[in-house]
C-alpha cells in the first residue's frame, strides 16, 4: 500500500514522478491494453477480473438455450469459445505459465452444462467427449504462435532483440526460458539450435510456403498437432492409471481419441443425447453405476427388473426392454438398408456400435434412433421402479 503526501508541484513523499509541471503518482497496478500489470507481475488482479467476467457470461449463456436443451451442442460450444474461453485466454501470450485451476474449473462446469451430464462425470470423460484441451495447453499454444511471429521479425525489431538477449542469458522465470521449456516439452526442442528449420519443418519448405503468412499458417497447424498429441497422451494416462478399478474402465474400451464425439452432433432431443452421454461416461441410473455411489461391490449390482440375476450394465439384455429393443433393431435395419442387422450380432458388438457409431452415412440417423430408444427405456424403467 502506497501512502501519498500532499504534494503540489514538487514531490516530498517519493511516490510521484515529475512530468513537466504535473506530478504523476507511482502505482502498484497499472492497466495496459486490457491487462492489469502489478509490481509483482503475478497477474492476480487480472485473473480475478476475467474469472468474474467468465462466470457472468457462463450464467448468461446457460439461459440462451442450453438449460432447456433447445441449443445444439455445436451452438453451445461456439458460445463457450466466443464468450468465455476468449476472455480467459486474453493476452495469454504473456501470462499463464502456471496451471490456473480456477479457470479449469469454469471449463469443466461449462462442459457439464453443454453435455447436460451428472456432476459425477469425471474430468477426463468431459474432455474426451468434447475433445477439449486443458486451458493451460491453450495458453501454451498462443505463446508458441506468438513466438513464431517474433522469430519471423527482423533482427532490428525490438521484440526479437529482447527475446534473443533473454534467451541467451537463460534468465530463470523469463518468458524466453519458458518458451524453451515448451519447445522441449512438445518435442521440437531442436528448433532452439537451428532457427532456420522453422521455415523447413516438413523438409519441403513448409509446403513450399511463399510468404511469411503462409509459413505462420503452417507453423500454427504443425504446433497445434504437437500439442494435441501431448494432450491426448496425458488424457489417456489419466484415464487408465487406475486400471480395472477405474470408473472409466468401460469408457476406455471404445474411446481412444481426444476429439469431439459425433453423436453430440446428431439432431436429437437433448434428453436422449444426455442419456447417451451418461451411458458412455458411467453416470447413469443403471445399477452398475448407481450402486457404485453407495460402495456396493460390482458383482452385487443386480438388475431388479428381471430374473437373469445379472449385473445391470446396459439395456440390451434385460427382457424388460425386449419389445423396445426389437423395434430398435428393426428400425436400424430399415434405415441402413439391412447393412446393420443387430439381430445377428453379439451384445458387445452392438454396445460399441451404438455408443461409438457405425462410421458411415447412416451413423447420424442411427444415433437419433438409439437416443429415442434410450428415452423410452429409461422412462419405462422409472415407471417400473415407482410401481414396485
Amino acid at each position: 500500500m502506497i501512502t501519498y503526501g500532499n504534494c503540489v508541484g514538487k514531490c516530498n513523499c517519493n511516490h510521484h514522478y515529475a512530468f513537466g509541471p504535473q506530478l504523476i503518482k507511482e502505482v502498484l497496478v497499472y492497466k495496459y491494453l486490457g491487462i492489469e500489470l502489478d509490481n509483482c507481475l503475478n497477474f492476480k488482479l487480472f485473473k480475478s477480473r476475467i474469472l468474474a467476467s467468465a462466470r457472468g457470461n457462463m450464467a448468461r449463456i446457460w439461459s440462451m438455450g442450453i438449460r432447456d436443451g433447445a441449443l445444439s451442442v455445436k451452438g453451445a460450444i461456439n458460445l463457450w469459445m466466443a464468450l468465455i474461453r476468449s476472455i480467459m485466454e486474453y493476452g495469454a501470450e504473456i501470462w499463464g505459465k502456471d496451471k490456473f485451476p480456477e479457470g479449469e474449473r469454469i471449463k469443466y462446469n461449462m462442459a457439464r452444462r453443454i453435455l447436460q451430464c451428472s456432476s459425477m462425470t469425471t474430468k477426463e470423460a468431459l474432455l474426451g467427449e468434447l475433445g477439449w484441451w486443458t486451458l493451460h495447453a491453450r495458453r501454451n499454444y498462443k505463446k508458441l504462435k506468438y513466438w513464431y511471429h517474433i522469430m519471423t521479425l527482423g533482427n532490428d525489431r525490438n521484440p526479437k532483440r529482447v527475446y534473443l538477449v533473454t534467451r541467451s542469458t537463460e534468465a530463470p522465470g523469463s518468458w524466453a526460458t519458458y518458451i524453451n521449456k515448451l519447445l522441449v516439452q512438445y518435442g521440437v526442442g531442436h528448433l532452439l539450435d537451428n532457427d532456420h528449420s522453422l521455415f523447413n519443418l516438413d523438409g519441403k519448405g513448409n509446403l513450399e510456403s511463399k510468404s511469411v503468412d503462409e509459413h505462420k499458417r503452417f507453423w500454427n497447424s504443425y504446433i497445434k498437432g504437437k500439442i494435441h498429441d501431448y494432450e491426448e497422451r496425458q488424457w489417456w494416462t489419466e484415464m487408465t492409471k487406475d486400471g480395472d478399478n477405474s470408473k472409466l474402465r468401460t469408457y476406455v474400451t471404445f474411446k481412444k481419441q481426444l476429439r469431439l464425439e459425433k453423436y453430440l452432433l446428431s439432431y436429437a432431443d437433448s434428453l436422449g443425447r444426455s442419456m447417451h452421454t451418461s451411458l458412455r461416461t458411467g453416470t447413469n441410473d443403471l445399477e452398475i453405476d448407481r450402486a457404485r455411489r453407495f460402495g456396493i461391490h460390482r458383482d452385487l449390482r443386480i438388475c431388479r427388473f428381471c430374473n437373469l440375476n445379472l449385473v445391470e450394465t446396459f439395456v440390451l439384455s434385460c427382457p424388460l426392454y425386449k419389445e423396445y429393443r426389437d423395434q430398435l433393431y428393426r428400425s436400424i435395419a430399415n434405415v441402413s438398408q439391412n447393412k446393420w442387422n443387430f439381430f445377428n450380432r453379439s451384445e458387445n458388438d452392438i454396445f460399441i456400435l451404438l455408443l461409438q457409431g457405425t462410421g458411415d452415412e447412416f451413423q447420424k440417423i442411427i444415433f437419433r434412433i438409439f437416443q429415442s430408444y434410450l428415452v423410452r427405456c429409461f422412462r419405462f424403467r422409472k415407471m417400473k421402479e415407482l410401481s414396485d
